[in-house]
């Protein structure tokens, strides 16, 4: 199947997409991760949207559709069916452009409200040294030790368009320039709205709507994380009750 995955920055795109490949053999598309492998090929359009970066330009639709081109024939070439698009399209000229190249199964819309979204943003942080990521407000995303990265022990960092502020203007944006597209798959009926502030419940509602069959291999990230928080907790706590005893 070939499925779109819309919803504003923050709802979880991403964690869903990553689910999808390593548990179904999905393959993600990102318009963002095309923009920035031309960028770094060094090729003519590479150099080209280079420049409209740096800028401060936005990447017009016909660069992007034409990266787009490129990387479906590709998967075609492979016999790749399954396939997620993320961050594309955004608006409905992409979107018409898109049925042309490859007709889109289904389309998934994950909503989660505002409240939620700026504290998960804001919330956000990275390792500038080994690029883990961790969330404050999250739990079992926690770094152990508060702005210290549990893997490498660097200090942790924040985007600078992560802070509240940002966020919502970035939520307005995205909510002004994708109602259209919503509205045009709507009358497609291919348009499934989930709530995706809980993300085991985000994945059983895209299994009943693709058809997936259940899956063998590890725990979500959410659960895996969760597990390993709780098995520290309980490491932790036999180790003072050992002490108390000795």
């Amino acid at each position: 199947m070939k499925i779109i995955l819309l919803g504003a920055p923050g709802c979880g795109k991403g964690t869903l997409s990553a689910e999808l490949k390593d548990k179904h053999n999905y393959n993600p598309i990102s318009a963002g991760d095309l923009i920035r492998d031309e960028i770094k090929s060094g090729s003519a359009l590479g150099n080209k949207i280079k420049d409209i970066v740096k800028n401060g330009g936005l990447v017009n639709d016909d660069i992007v559709n034409q990266l787009m081109k490129k990387q479906i024939a590709f998967l075609k070439s492979k016999k790749i069916d399954n396939v997620i698009y993320d961050g594309y399209p955004r608006t409905v000229e992409q979107a018409k452009y898109l049925d042309s190249l490859s007709p889109i199964d289904a389309v998934i819309e994950i909503v989660v409200d505002e409240p939620t979204l700026v504290k998960r943003i804001s919330g956000r942080r990275i390792c500038p040294k080994c690029k883990a990521s961790f969330n404050v407000y999250s739990e079992g995303f926690k770094p152990k030790k508060s702005n210290v990265c549990d893997e490498c022990g660097e200090k942790l960092t924040q985007r600078a368009d992560d802070n509240p502020s940002t966020v919502k203007n970035r939520l307005k944006v995205y909510n002004e320039t994708t109602s259209k597209l919503i509205n045009f798959y709507k009358k497609q009926k291919k348009l499934s709205s989930i709530n995706g502030v809980v993300f085991d419940n985000v994945m059983q509602k895209v299994g009943n709507i693709l058809n997936l069959k259940p899956s063998k291999k590890v725990a979500s990230p959410v659960k895996k994380a969760v597990s390993n928080a709780k098995k520290a907790v309980a490491t932790k706590i036999k180790k003072i009750v050992s002490k108390k005893k000795k």
